[in-house]
């Protein structure tokens, strides 16, 4: 588990807008582990997720979890708060167009949406 931090007032923000948010999370996770993906994936767990480096991360209110304990889920988890903080960066300086370039891939994404996780404060 690694934990991570949003305002209540960006997580308003980002809900208006959580597939992209979420789409945004797993290309820029992936990337940072080197793993290319095309199509980011969302998982089919309650509050919603991402699939990064070929593992199921579910993300909650304040953190995020893998089923397994290991290097490299630990290593994942933290590339997904690293990208996270690199969305939540991008939608400060650019607030919806931060965004925009994630439209496309978000549209591919037919899990739960992350809205409930970012909103459940």
């Amino acid at each position: 588990m690694k934990e991570y931090n949003l305002s209540n007032e960006k997580r308003r923000a980002l809900a208006q807008h959580h597939r992209e948010f979420q789409a945004a999370i797993a290309i820029i996770a992936n990337r940072f582990l080197s793993v290319e993906v095309r199509n980011p994936e969302g998982i089919t767990k309650a509050e919603g997720g991402v699939k990064v480096n070929g593992l199921d991360i579910t993300i909650n209110a304040d953190n995020v979890t893998s089923e397994f304990n290991h290097a490299r889920a630990i290593d994942t988890e933290a590339a997904v708060v690293d990208a996270i903080q690199c969305v939540e960066s991008l939608f400060d300086a650019l607030g919806e167009a931060g965004l925009h370039p994630y439209q496309r891939a978000a549209q591919k994404i037919k899990e739960p949406p992350l809205q409930a996780a970012l909103l459940n404060f």
